[in-house]
């Protein structure tokens, strides 16, 4: 799986701080370079394993073949449907 957390969640100065991430997801080397797409801004910390659960479970139920790697669903989907995949379903 290619994706990529980076820190950057800072919330107003008269909040608390959290630890916070940015996910990319993508990307590539060698002969297959390409770069990451944001995919998510501001994830809490604690929110992080269960997004990565989601988006792995969307992955493993919509890849176009058994041994379709991930970096290639990720390249066929746009950064809104494999937001989707990633964010919690609210309950209505």
């Amino acid at each position: 799986m290619r994706a990529a957390l980076h820190r950057g969640h800072r919330p107003p100065r008269r909040q608390a701080q959290i630890e916070g991430y940015h996910l990319y997801v993508g990307g590539g080397f060698a002969d297959q370079q390409a770069l990451g797409r944001e995919l998510l801004r501001d994830v809490p910390a604690a929110e992080v394993p269960q997004v990565i659960e989601r988006l792995l479970r969307g992955y493993m139920e919509g890849r176009a073949a058994a041994d379709e790697p991930f970096h290639e669903f990720a390249r066929r989907h746009s950064p809104a449907a494999l937001r989707a995949l990633a964010t919690p379903v609210e309950a209505a």
